[in-house]
C-alpha cells in the first residue's frame, strides 16, 4: 500500500518532464481490492476470536475460567507470528511449520 501511495506521489512530478503531447495514467490499480481484502481478513480474524471465546465458554460455563485461555489464544498467536516474522521464514515453511502439531494431533 505503501508504494502505490509513493507512485501517486511521484507521478505529477515525473508527467512535468515528459512532453506534452505524453499524458500519464495509471490504467489499473489493484490497491483498493487489496485494502478491501485485508478488512475482511482482519474482520474475519476479530470473528473468529470471538467464536472461539463463546465455544470456550459454552464448554467451561464460567467467564473466570474462560477468561484464561481466552488470553492465552492471542498471546500465543502474536508470539507465533513474531517468531516467524524473526527467523524470515518463508510463507510456504511457516504454513508447514503451523500445520505439523495438527498433523501430528490427526495422526497424519
Amino acid at each position: 500500500m505503501e508504494t502505490i501511495q509513493r507512485v501517486r506521489a511521484v507521478l505529477p512530478q515525473f508527467q512535468l518532464s515528459l512532453p506534452p503531447s505524453v499524458h500519464l495514467e495509471i490504467a489499473y490499480d489493484q490497491s483498493q481490492n487489496i485494502k478491501s481484502s485485508i478488512d475482511d481478513v482482519e474482520l474475519t480474524l476479530v470473528i473468529a476470536a470471538a467464536l472461539v471465546v463463546l465455544v470456550i465458554f459454552a464448554f467451561l460455563r464460567r467467564v473466570s475460567a474462560t477468561l484464561i485461555p481466552s488470553l492465552a489464544l492471542p498471546i500465543a498467536v502474536i508470539g507465533n507470528l513474531r517468531r516467524h516474522v524473526d527467523l524470515r521464514l518463508q510463507s510456504r515453511q511457516s504454513v508447514a511449520d503451523g500445520a505439523d502439531p495438527v498433523g501430528g494431533f490427526c495422526g497424519g
